[in-house]
């Protein structure tokens, strides 16, 4: 467990204590929440998940659409919430940002605590929230990790998929059959206008056919690493779809974790005297997240692991091969058909406990080592058009 793990354990979990609601909270009143003009998200980690919450607060936003919506987040994840038209602003929990914080304190009517189990974020939601209105105006998940629960508290069901746990969070007060069927798609990722210029800069990079591009993303994130393909799978999965069809052209993608491993591709290449400026496009960590967003938009496929960058490419509709082993597809798996995973489903799989704040990290993932190149690029085949 990191140290920031064990602050919001024991250090948070204390100060929690201060808040607890557990007294009031056996009865959930509807009419208490139901004239709402302001609303403030929180949300710290995990860009994925940020990606899976977003159907979710679009849906609210439609269900209040005259109450302002607040997202408070972190650095890491701030760019999935920019630039979308059903949140008014976004906050970053900084340092510079403290007085700003202070300004805010019992501000909104009711306050979405997307957390599954930190401490920091259930203090934040009840400093935020404006309790002299009604006791009843924080809403979170349940947690055996938390000792304190929100006014308004809900299990995190981990047989269910982390979309439908988070319009579970808050399907008591939404018209649940109305929006059934927004549910089923992630919510399209917007970049600012700077991000759009510059994606177009890139897409005047030579491309023969733009419905034979693919991204692929050759990395896992910074937390459980088994879940990162091997790079040479990468590089023989590469291979076989350039010499299957010269007019793929492939586009890396990915943070600055991975930016070693993506110039070992290219030097592979360069050696086999492929050539890479129509061939392969290196922009890892090369570009912002939001220029990423708009690319996705135009780029038909994408192969990668499961992490947050699988689920920018699902949201942009993009036809993915993800890769699965220590976490399991029923939480994180596409929504969409036309998207196919790929998981040896071994017996210990999946390892990841996240509704135990357990992201762990294997030494031997033999459940990722033991994807072949064949197998991923078989899966490619099926949902590449005119292969």
């Amino acid at each position: 467990m990191n140290l920031k793990r064990l602050i919001d354990r024991y250090c948070f979990g204390f100060i929690n204590f201060f808040f607890d609601c557990r007294s009031t909270a056996k009865q959930y009143n509807k009419e208490k929440i139901k004239h709402i003009d302001s609303i403030a998200v929180v949300k710290l980690i995990g860009m994925g998940d940020a990606v899976l919450q977003l159907p979710t607060i679009e849906i609210i936003k439609k269900k209040y659409p005259y109450a302002k919506i607040d997202l408070w987040t972190t650095s890491a994840t701030a760019p999935v919430f920019h630039n979308q038209k059903f949140i008014d602003k976004v906050y970053q929990i900084q340092l510079k940002n403290l007085f700003l914080f202070f300004e805010k304190i019992g501000s909104y009517n009711l306050v979405i605590d997307f957390e599954p189990f930190m401490n920091f974020s259930f203090l934040l939601a009840r400093l935020l929230v404006n309790s002299k209105v009604t006791i009843f105006n924080s809403i979170g998940f349940e947690s055996s990790l938390r000792k304190v629960k929100h006014p308004i508290s809900k299990k995190f069901i981990h047989q269910f998929h982390m979309v439908n746990n988070y319009f579970h969070l808050i399907e008591n007060f939404i018209n649940q059959d109305q929006e059934k069927k927004i549910i089923q798609n992630l919510s399209l990722l917007h970049g600012s206008e700077t991000h759009q210029k510059m994606a177009l800069e890139i897409e005047k990079y030579p491309y023969p056919d733009k419905k034979k591009r693919v991204a692929i993303a050759i990395g896992a994130g910074k937390v459980a690493r088994g879940r990162k393909l091997p790079l040479q799978t990468y590089i023989e999965v590469i291979e076989k779809i350039l010499h299957c069809d010269k007019e793929f052209r492939i586009i890396l993608i990915g943070g600055n974790l991975e930016k070693k491993d993506s110039l070992k591709v290219m030097e592979y290449f360069f050696k086999k005297k492929i050539s890479l400026a129509d061939k392969i496009i290196n922009l890892v960590a090369e570009i912002p997240l939001g220029v990423t967003f708009e690319l996705m938009k135009n780029i038909p496929y994408f192969i990668g692991n499961d992490t947050g960058t699988a689920h920018i490419a699902l949201a942009q509709k993009c036809k993915s091969i993800v890769i699965f082993g220590p976490e399991t597809e029923k939480r994180y798996g596409p929504l969409n058909t036309n998207s196919i995973v790929i998981n040896k489903n071994l017996q210990c799989s999946p390892c990841i406990e996240i509704w135990k704040g357990k992201n762990k990290t294997c030494n031997n993932p033999i459940c990722t080592k033991s994807i072949t190149a064949e197998e991923v690029f078989e899966k490619f085949c099926k949902i590449a058009d005119n292969i």
